[in-house]
């Protein structure tokens, strides 16, 4: 097995520390044969390019300009580095986040390992429920050769029959880019491994979590800002997941009668809202990480308290 882990390395100022640890978890925690494909932009900061250069394993990959923004612009330059990739003689492609590493040294086998015959594919899914694909998506290249699966759904994907049967057996994040690898996969009959939240211990629902006990995913890196005001979306950041079991629970009790495109709509905007909130729980998460890292993934990951 060989396999190539995709990135498009795009941080805001101030994150070395975290790149740094991004890169060291990989090069530490990878025991089989890998290249890092990294996709730098114009605008990446000089320190960061440093040590993307100097890092061994490493192939950076100038990214095209475009006007597409968020989660366009980052599939748009994933599929640019997924053509370089390929041409390769890897097994494996894993997606990763620049937030986003490894934990554990066997954690190629626990989330490719499992990609044989029928079963293309694994991603993460946050309490049976699938979102931010790419954070940590792992795919056979003869599956993507063959198939050529895109990260979005078309619109004629959204209004069709396979789409609503797909959406009533699996909850998901319809906008996140990844979501087409999925649905491409259940629309040709075959599998794929979700790789559930496995934290013992957190300081918030989704900053900071452990994946599969393989997979660390700070969420949120690029997009959020550190605040020093009073965080007035605190209480939406820990009631949101209980409300959304709840609301989850009488969809599934009321047999669909809520209209999914209804029910779909209302899900992303308020998941993307709570997602793009600046949060105190977010710099507690990242000053705990970098203070030490080591102690901090142990307590995500065991419930080992540190404080």
């Amino acid at each position: 097995m060989k396999i190539g882990i995709v990135v498009v390395y795009m941080l805001k100022t101030g994150n070395q520390k975290l790149l740094e640890l991004h890169l060291r978890q990989i090069r530490a925690m990878t025991n089989v044969p890998y290249k890092i494909y990294a996709g730098i932009n114009q605008g990446v900061q000089p320190s960061f390019l440093k040590l993307l250069k100097h890092e061994p394993h490493m192939k950076l990959i100038s990214l095209p300009e475009t006007g597409m923004k968020g989660g366009e612009q980052h599939a748009f330059y994933l599929e640019h580095l997924l053509k370089v990739a390929v041409l390769d003689d890897i097994t494996h492609i894993v997606i990763m986040h620049v937030d986003s590493f490894p934990v554990r040294s066997d954690w190629v086998e626990i989330i490719a390992g499992k990609l044989v015959g029928n079963c293309v594919l694994s991603t993460i899914s946050h309490n049976h429920y699938l979102a931010l694909y790419t954070a940590c998506l792992c795919f056979r290249k003869d599956f993507y050769l063959k198939y050529n699966p895109c990260f979005f759904l078309s619109e004629n994907e959204l209004f069709s029959d396979d789409y609503r049967h797909f959406s009533r057996q699996h909850a998901h994040y319809t906008v996140d880019s990844g979501v087409g690898f999925v649905f491409n996969a259940y629309c040709l009959g075959l599998s794929w491994v979700a790789l559930e939240r496995s934290n013992m211990g957190e300081d918030h629902g989704w900053h900071g979590s452990i994946y599969e006990d393989s997979i660390f995913h700070l969420v949120g890196a690029y997009r959020h800002r550190r605040s020093s005001k009073l965080d007035r979306v605190l209480k939406l950041n820990a009631v949101y997941l209980p409300l959304f079991t709840v609301a989850n629970g009488l969809r599934v009790a009321l047999k669909g009668r809520i209209p999914n495109a209804i029910w779909h709509c209302l899900r992303c905007l308020s998941f993307s809202f709570f997602l793009s909130q600046p949060s105190h729980s977010y710099d507690t998460v990242i000053d705990n990480l970098l203070n030490d890292p080591k102690s901090y993934i142990n307590y995500l990951r065991y419930g080992d308290n540190i404080k």
